[in-house]
């Protein structure tokens, strides 16, 4: 898969444009591929870990008008994610390391993104699966250290997936 060696060695530029289809064809196979992985990995993780750690989910969302709840988990969270996650891993988009540039000569926070994008497209993913620790009420233990990886790996996962689409396909 195209994704595949993209995470090993990514990077912002891409020479081919893609037509819808083949766009829509990208979109939905990682998709269907996230969907079977969380099944068949995620959760059994999931109950292993709970069974060992006992998680406890956050219930701050329970108390929200059913409205409301809907608005933000379709709507607003999932934009204010793609804004601030993966809106700025293309330079053009990205105001911090164009708003440098305007004080350099040369570009030279451009050169610095282009040369160490791998890094921040990485951090980008794993800052997006650590905020999501969040969810979980447990105290801060070694423990949860150790499991944090395996708790949220569906987002770490979904960080890496989202990233890669928006950088190749330009939209989400």
């Amino acid at each position: 898969l195209e994704m595949f060696h993209f995470l090993k060695t990514p990077h912002e530029n891409f020479d081919e444009n893609l037509s819808f289809r083949k766009k829509l064809k990208t979109v939905t196979a990682l998709y269907l591929a996230e969907i079977v992985s969380t099944f068949l990995i995620v959760f059994p993780l999931l109950y292993l870990v709970d069974e060992i750690y006992h998680i406890r989910y956050t219930n701050d969302l329970a108390r929200l008008d059913i409205y409301v709840l809907i608005l933000l988990a379709v709507f607003a969270v999932p934009f204010l994610e793609e804004a601030f996650f993966r809106y700025p891993l293309k330079y053009r988009n990205n105001p911090l390391m164009r708003f440098l540039d305007l004080f350099s000569k040369e570009n030279i926070f451009k050169k610095f993104w282009l040369k160490n994008y791998r890094f921040f497209f990485y951090a980008s993913a794993i800052i997006f699966g650590l905020v999501h620790i969040t969810n979980y009420e447990n105290r801060f233990t070694l423990l949860l250290a150790l499991f944090t990886p395996f708790i949220i790996l569906s987002q770490l996962a979904s960080g890496f997936i989202m990233g890669y689409l928006r950088v190749r396909l330009g939209f989400l």
